[in-house]
């Protein structure tokens, strides 16, 4: 129960934090991203899901005899899809029916300019090559482990991982933060964030607050609770997991609390059968500050 107390103090701790007043004193009013029925019903949903999940945690936690370590895909149980894509943008499989494929909204509806990133590769662009045929979005992969390639005149790839600032201070050139990112490619919006960097996604994800320039309209992420050790040519600094061996239910629920916090919903999971302390999952943001909505409102 002790941990469980804790956890409760770090929830308080964070609606508080993300319901004060930003870095230049303006409070961040939230808005929906889309003015209809579906946006409504999707923001609903992720109001009770937010307000549910320490409830939820603890139920389960009970359920588990207090296990916040149990094995394999039993770990992402709290973390079922609670939202769908919009009508007009239904749920697709995008790239190889494998490993390597994703489930998007419809993709084919973004409309240029826009610009889909890659973060992790191991030279498969079956995912880059996929969205390149089926959108007219400009496609960036990273990754610093691997020489890489370029699949054409809307594709570029970089040879830098993506971390947080103190992992770019110790590693300038090889490693940049997201807002670097953006700022080095000149975007001031993301239509799609493609993320599986085994382990690595928690580093990056911990740095986006909720008056950051930029987050993704759409995150297809692989999530990981388990030790990753780094592949060969990975930076020592960019550990992954904070030095945790592995990240527990409770590790689990604040992550996808702080993802929630910042207006995205869950809109697919899907089981990597070979992976068993993984789960690919799919955000759709659904609300954000005023100032940085996705759809200004027409002049």
């Amino acid at each position: 129960m002790p941990k469980l107390v804790t956890f409760l103090a770090v929830l308080l701790a964070l609606a508080v934090r993300f319901s004060s007043a930003s870095t230049d004193g303006q409070v961040p009013l939230r808005v929906l991203y889309h003015n209809n029925e579906w946006a409504l019903r999707a923001a609903h949903n992720l109001s009770q899901w937010r307000s549910r999940l320490f409830e939820s945690t603890e139920q389960w936690m009970v359920s588990m005899n207090n296990n916040e370590r149990p094995e394999r895909w039993d770990r992402f149980k709290l973390f079922q899809p609670f939202i769908s894509c919009p009508p007009e943008r239904p749920l697709r499989r995008v790239g190889p029916l494998n490993d390597g494929g994703k489930w998007l909204c419809e993709p084919a509806r973004e409309v240029a300019p826009c610009t889909i990133i890659s973060m992790g590769s191991n030279m498969d662009f079956r995912f880059e090559e996929a969205v390149l045929n089926e959108t007219v979005c400009n496609v960036a992969t990273l990754d610093c482990t691997v020489d890489g390639r370029v699949l054409g005149d809307r594709h570029k790839f970089f040879k830098v991982c993506v971390g947080n600032s103190r992992h770019a201070a110790r590693e300038p050139g090889r490693v940049v933060t997201y807002s670097q990112l953006l700022q080095q490619l000149g975007l001031q919006s993301l239509a799609i964030l493609k993320i599986d960097v085994e382990g690595y996604e928690f580093p990056v994800f911990a740095e986006w607050h909720e008056t950051t320039r930029g987050l993704p309209e759409q995150i297809s992420v692989e999530v990981h609770w388990h030790k990753v050790w780094g592949a060969q040519g990975t930076p020592e600094e960019l550990f992954p997991q904070w030095g945790r061996p592995d990240m527990s239910a409770m590790d689990l629920s604040l992550f996808f609390f702080h993802l929630a916090n910042l207006g995205y919903g869950i809109v697919s999971q899907e089981i990597n059968d070979a992976c068993p302390t993984c789960s690919e999952f799919t955000f759709l943001r659904v609300e954000g500050p005023y100032s940085h909505r996705l759809n200004p409102p027409p002049a």
